[in-house]
């Protein structure tokens, strides 16, 4: 998304969002892509890039603002996280498999601030991540392969239980 490009109306409800920054961006823009995440329903934020750990930032900071600065309501809580020296893959698995609220169902998007058209490139490496093959691999880092075992177990008890 170039820094020029209109900021939409999501219409989508509470949402987990991973933000993928590919240059530094400026504060103006920063700050407005911040603000647009926290109203638009925006409660789960993991940033990623040039720059992630001041966007991270950004963000703690509007939702500060939003409640003007005093204690922030549990549903209005929106956890953030800054990914600056992970693989883009590690970040995105993250967005999959631990960005989630206590108490909500979140829907995914993935906001991409590169200059070139990534969506094929990304949808690929979501479908990778998600797979086995992507936890054997030396790429995944060992607390993945644990909390993929984890997740594994979960499912079996899941099934077992229901």
């Amino acid at each position: 998304m170039p820094d020029d490009t209109p900021l939409p109306n999501l219409e989508i409800g509470l949402f987990s969002a991973v933000v993928l920054i590919e240059k530094k961006l400026s504060d103006e823009r920063e700050s407005a892509l911040a603000g647009w995440l926290v109203a638009n329903g925006c409660l789960s934020m993991s940033a990623w890039g040039e720059g992630c750990s001041k966007f991270h930032d950004a963000v703690d900071g509007k939702v500060l603002e939003k409640f003007d600065f005093k204690d922030i309501p549990e549903d209005g809580f929106v956890m953030t996280t800054w990914h600056d020296d992970e693989p883009m893959n590690e970040v995105l698995w993250y967005h999959l498999y631990c960005a989630f609220h206590p108490t909500v169902k979140l829907k995914r998007l993935t906001v991409d601030l590169s200059e070139a058209d990534r969506e094929s490139e990304i949808a690929e490496r979501y479908r990778y991540v998600a797979t086995d093959e992507y936890l054997d691999s030396d790429e995944a880092n060992f607390d993945r392969k644990l909390t993929g075992w984890w997740f594994q177990i979960r499912a079996f008890f899941g099934r077992v239980l229901s």
